[in-house]
């Protein structure tokens, strides 16, 4: 659509969710698809004497999105 104006980068504006949370993690699972890259976010802690492991989110992400997060991992760590 050629009259439709383009939105440049410096034009977008960054919100919070009400929803936003941080999360704490020392163990994730990770599974695939064609389609997606779905990681489980976990803690694991000790509960009554035992080892637990607590799930506490999913991310689920396209493949695109789940190689900028490698680069951003290996750039930083």
């Amino acid at each position: 659509m050629p009259n439709e104006q383009q939105i440049q980068p410096e034009q977008i504006i960054q919100t919070q969710s009400v929803e936003f949370q941080t999360i704490y993690t020392n163990h994730i699972q990770s599974t695939f698809s064609a389609l997606d890259v779905s990681l489980l976010l976990g803690r694991v802690a000790a509960v009554q004497n035992q080892w637990a492991l607590e799930s506490l989110a999913r991310v689920i992400m396209t493949p695109t999105e789940a190689k900028i997060l490698v680069n951003i991992m290996t750039n930083t760590i």
